[in-house]
C-alpha cells in the first residue's frame, strides 16, 4: 500500500472514530448523525455505496428494470459451493493474488448497525466467509469499526478492481429502506432467491445513487439478514456476479489472532475497532486496533518493520512495527505518555501461528 494510500484510509478511519467517541461523552455536542450524514456523502462522492438509514419510507415491490443495477434484465445465477474452511490470511484457490483494501467508515445508524458493541480480550471476530469470488478477489480483510463487522475482498477503493464488503444483521434487526443523503429516496427491487431465500437490491429514484449504488441484502439460513456491497463492475456483471458471490457467502463466526497484545489501557478506555489487512505478498500486511475514551480516541498500527511509514511514535520489537496515533495530545497520559504505553504493548512477531486472539488484558 502507498503512503498516499494509507493517508486516505486513515483519514476515513479518523473521522469515523471521531464521531464514535463523540458518542460515547456523557455531555458530547457533537451532531452524530450529520457527522455520519458527511461521511456518507464523501462515500458516495467516491462512487461507493454506503447505505444508511435516515428516514423509514414504504415502497412497493414492483419497481421499473432500469433501478436495477447496471439497468438491465434480471439475472439468474446458478448455486455456488460454500467453504469448509475457515476465515484467514491465505487467498481462496480461485484466486492468484490479494491486494490491501483501506479501511472506510459505513455511517449507519445505530437502527440497523451489526454490532451493538465491542466487549471481550479480542476485539476482531468475523461472522462471515466468502465461498466463490471473481479472479482474482481473495478474502483478505476483516473490519470492527463503529458500524459493525465486514468482511472484505478485493482491489482496493481507489482502482478499478472489483471489491466487495459483506455483513451480516444481528437476529431479529431488518436493514431498513430509508433516504441517502439529500433525500434520495432507497428502494427495494427484488433480486433473484439467494439458495432458495429472499434477496433484493437496494436502490435509488435518483439516477445518481443509483449508478453509484450496488448493494444485494439477502436472508441467511439461520432467518438474519446479509448485506454485500459490490464496486467496479459493469454492465451484466453488476447483477450475475454479486448474485453469485452472495449465494457462496455462509455464516461462519471465527476469532481473528492479531499480532499484539495490549497490556494496559487508560482508564475508562474500551477498544472500539480493529483491522487485519493483507496482501499479495505474504509479508505485505498491517493489523490495527483504536480505542476510545470519553472525549477522544487512539489508535494502534502494527506491520512488519520494513513496510514504510510516515508515522513518528513508534516502536519496534520482534520484528514488528507499532505505532500509535492519538486524537488528544493527553489521551495516553494517564498511562505514562505514548513512549510508556508503547513499552508495555507484546508484539508477538511475524509467524502468523504465535498470533493471539487473547489481545486486550
Amino acid at each position: 500500500m502507498s503512503t498516499r494510500d494509507r493517508d486516505m484510509a486513515a483519514n476515513g478511519l479518523s473521522e469515523g472514530l471521531t464521531a464514535l467517541a463523540n458518542t460515547a461523552a456523557p455531555a458530547s455536542t457533537v451532531d452524530v448523525n450529520e457527522a455520519r450524514r458527511v461521511g456518507r456523502s464523501r462515500l458516495l462522492r467516491r462512487r461507493f455505496a454506503v447505505l444508511g438509514t435516515v428516514t423509514a419510507v414504504a415502497v412497493g415491490a414492483a419497481t421499473l428494470a432500469s433501478a436495477l443495477p447496471g439497468g438491465g434484465s434480471t439475472v439468474v445465477v446458478a448455486p455456488a459451493t460454500t467453504p469448509s474452511g475457515h476465515p484467514s490470511l491465505t487467498p481462496s484457490p480461485t484466486s492468484t493474488g490479494a491486494r490491501r483494501l483501506p479501511a472506510l467508515p459505513s455511517g449507519v445508524p445505530s437502527s440497523s448497525q451489526t454490532t451493538a458493541s465491542f466487549e471481550g480480550r479480542d476485539p476482531l471476530t468475523a461472522e462471515l466467509a466468502f465461498g466463490w469470488l471473481p479472479d482474482p478477489a481473495s478474502p483478505v480483510a476483516y473490519s470492527l469499526q463503529f458500524d459493525g463487522m465486514t468482511v472484505r475482498a478485493g482491489g482496493r477503493t481507489f482502482d478499478n478492481a472489483p471489491l466487495f464488503r459483506a455483513k451480516l444483521y444481528p437476529a431479529g434487526v431488518t436493514p431498513e429502506l430509508g433516504t441517502f443523503p439529500q433525500g434520495a429516496k432507497m428502494l427495494r427491487v427484488d433480486a433473484p432467491p439467494i439458495r432458495g431465500r429472499e434477496a433484493y437490491w437496494v436502490s435509488s429514484d435518483d439516477p445518481a445513487y443509483r449508478e453509484a449504488t450496488n448493494t444485494l441484502r439477502w436472508r441467511t439460513p439461520d432467518g438474519r439478514w446479509a448485506e454485500l456491497d459490490s464496486q467496479n463492475l459493469k454492465g451484466d456483471d453488476r447483477q450475475s456476479v454479486p448474485l453469485r458471490v452472495a449465494g457462496g457467502v455462509v455464516v461462519l463466526p471465527q476469532q481473528i489472532p492479531l499480532p499484539f497484545k495490549v497490556n494496559r489501557l487508560p482508564e475508562g478506555a474500551r477498544a472500539s475497532g480493529a483491522e487485519l489487512e493483507s496482501g499479495k505478498d505474504p509479508a505485505d500486511w498491517m493489523a490495527s486496533a483504536s480505542f476510545s475514551t470519553a472525549d477522544s480516541y487512539f489508535s494502534l498500527t502494527v506491520q512488519p518493520v520494513a513496510a514504510p511509514t510516515n508515522q513518528q511514535d513508534c516502536t519496534t520489537a520482534n520484528g514488528l512495527r507499532a505505532c500509535v496515533s492519538l486524537g488528544k495530545p493527553a489521551v495516553l497520559d494517564s498511562v505514562g505518555g505514548v513512549q510508556a504505553w508503547l513499552k508495555q504493548l507484546t508484539l508477538l512477531g511475524t509467524d502468523q501461528s504465535a498470533w493471539t486472539t487473547e489481545v486486550l488484558g
